[in-house]
Order: structure tokens, then sequence, then C-alpha cells
């Protein structure tokens, strides 16, 4: 149980990790004025649409580092928790 939840701690720091870099690289290479529409706060839609990226590319990695770790997947099927 405890390697269980050490896989999902982990799991969830490399996800922030990934996150936290990969934002960092798309916003020095993209600026202030390619992550923000001009002359306002809202995002631009290149940002959005990298930040959908990036958010998947951060929860696949973070969901094989925890796959990797626990080496124990629990699967319960959808069916039997109807019943």
């Amino acid at each position: 149980m405890g390697k269980m939840i050490g896989s999902a701690v982990a799991g969830y720091i490399v996800m922030f990790l990934t996150v936290f870099v990969l934002f960092s690289i798309a916003y020095l290479l993209l600026g202030a004025s390619g992550a923000f529409q001009e002359g306002s706060w809202e995002p631009s839609g290149i940002w959005i649409v990298l930040s959908i990226v990036l958010g998947i590319v951060a929860g696949i990695a973070g969901g094989y580092v925890s796959a990797a770790i626990a080496k124990d997947p629990i699967w319960v099927p959808i069916s039997s928790l109807a019943s």
C-alpha cells in the first residue's frame, strides 16, 4: 500500500516539475507578447493550445513514472462498481 501511495506522490512531483520546466521554456520562447493578447491580460490562442499540449505531456510523464514505480496496476471494471 505504501508503494502505491509513494508512486502517486512521485507521479505528482514529476508532473509538477514537468509543468514548471515546460511552461518556463514556453514563456521564455514566446515572451509576454506571445503569451498574452495585445493590450490585455487575456492569454493568446497559441498559449492556450500550448497549455493543453504541455498539460497532456506532463500527465503522461507523471502517469508513466507512477506506473513504473507501482508495478501493480489497480483496475476496477466500471461494471463491477454498478453492482
